[in-house]
């Protein structure tokens, strides 16, 4: 389903399985924290698939943050040994309450949240996909460019190209903090997006128009996954890597090349952009490898670009 946490879980990311024809929420004792209050008088009987009952254990309810909203959700709590390979089962009556939208194709669960004179919430260092409200009439089913700005300090929205629908539109909102971040709807309304705009295609003179417009399709489909000009690239801490060195291995440590003073100032720029990004932080350390720029192939804009690149070598 959607993006799903919540503070009463010690998972990171919930996982459930939708199931429609559940009345019920139902989710594993074990994913809980301790210490919360559970109504063991409202325990119930769940019919399995195979006719076999299972009473439950009781009743709680906690917060779900789901495309940065919290709902408040009540569970059914069954024993660890539940057969299913989820954390629980979202119901009928969670998808129906919540105008929820499945998505059969990418088997994921999105929800039409409300944000009028309410808060999103968003995680420590991730992106949020959410709708925020649209009030002028004027551009309803109509598509709008909202280019990347800073809503609030280290809060960013992407840029993007979407259609507005129900006076809203769904945009990418990015959190750099190491804190939840509160994005309130007066902040919200003061996102800026551009009403015409023209699709530049500098490399499609050869095509006819049929296959051009297929392009245009293909990009709006996926435009989540470009990154546009003043976009702010991410990282994650999904994976991490260590590097083992063999025992009592001295530092290795090489003084920087001499560069030209044009080179020095593009490193520096790159350099200061990646810390503001929160991508890399300053760090002392014996051991040291010099820097190189290498130019960039040329792309549609013919603008002369470089890459920054550790070499290991020396």
């Amino acid at each position: 389903m959607a993006d799903c946490i919540s503070p009463a879980c010690i998972i990171n990311e919930l996982e459930f399985l939708v199931d429609t024809g559940s009345e019920v929420n139902v989710i594993k004792i074990d994913v809980l924290r301790n210490g919360l209050t559970i109504d063991d008088t409202q325990k119930i009987y769940l019919k399995r698939i195979s006719n076999n009952t299972i009473q439950t254990l009781g009743k709680i309810t906690i917060p779900l943050i789901i495309q940065g909203q919290e709902i408040s959700t009540e569970f059914n709590l069954v024993d660890r040994n539940f057969s299913i390979r989820k954390h629980g089962i979202i119901g009928n009556s969670f998808l129906t309450g919540n105008n929820s939208i499945i998505d059969l194709a990418n088997k994921t669960l999105a929800i039409k949240i409300n944000v009028d004179n309410r808060n999103i919430i968003l995680k420590p260092r991730t992106e949020t996909i959410v709708p925020i409200p649209i009030a002028a009439k004027d551009v309803e089913n109509k598509d709008i460019f909202i280019h990347r700005q800073e809503i609030k300090e280290a809060v960013f929205c992407g840029s993007i190209v979407n259609t507005v629908q129900n006076s809203e539109v769904v945009i990418s909102m990015l959190n750099i903090t190491e804190e939840p971040q509160n994005i309130w709807e007066d902040e919200l309304n003061k996102i800026q997006y551009d009403r015409e705009f023209d699709y530049n295609f500098n490399q499609s003179g050869h095509m006819n128009d049929e296959q051009r417009q297929s392009i245009i399709e293909i990009c709006e489909q996926f435009q989540d996954i470009f990154h546009l000009k003043r976009d702010i690239l991410t990282h994650t801490n999904t994976m991490t890597h260590k590097i083992n060195l063999q025992k009592n291995q001295p530092p290795i440590y090489r003084r920087l090349y001499r560069l030209h003073h044009s080179q020095m100032e593009e490193i520096d720029t790159q350099i200061k952009q990646m810390e503001k990004d929160d991508i890399i932080e300053p760090f002392f350390s014996p051991w040291n490898a010099p820097l190189l720029l290498v130019k960039k192939k040329l792309d549609a804009s013919q603008e002369e670009k470089f890459r920054i690149v550790v070499d290991f070598r020396a």
